[in-house]
């Protein structure tokens, strides 16, 4: 993945405030690993909850992801998951349920950038 995609997945530079204000790069892989390992299970609560109708879970579980993943500046995957908490707040299931896709594709996107954060990080 090149370099320049990846800043457009996530802000390094949020990573790099993190490293700062945590004092080590340790902490930072450590979320890094945590988000990655919960980041498929948060992608699939949102879908669950609106496969199944339920508008409130809906906004609760994309709101809940898109708090997680702004530690990290993912714009994208935040901005998805901004319009999906809306839309399961306004009741708006069917939209949503087209949106689920993106979800997931940024996800992906995020899981692979981030990986390959971490691998940079062994190799300087």
């Amino acid at each position: 993945m090149k370099v320049a995609a990846i800043v457009q997945i996530y802000d390094r530079s949020r990573v790099e405030r993190l490293r700062t204000s945590l004092g080590s790069a340790t902490i930072v892989h450590e979320l890094i690993d945590l988000f990655i390992s919960e980041l498929p299970q948060q992608v699939a609560a949102v879908c669950e909850a609106a496969f199944n109708g339920d508008a409130a879970g809906l906004a609760f579980a994309a709101h809940r992801l898109h708090s997680g993943s702004g530690n990290f500046g993912t714009r994208r995957l935040d901005a998805v998951c901004a319009q999906l908490e809306d839309l399961g707040r306004a009741g708006k299931l069917v939209e949503a349920a087209a949106m689920l896709q993106r979800l997931r594709d940024e996800a992906d996107l995020v899981i692979a950038a981030l990986r390959a954060e971490r691998l940079g990080d062994r190799n300087t």
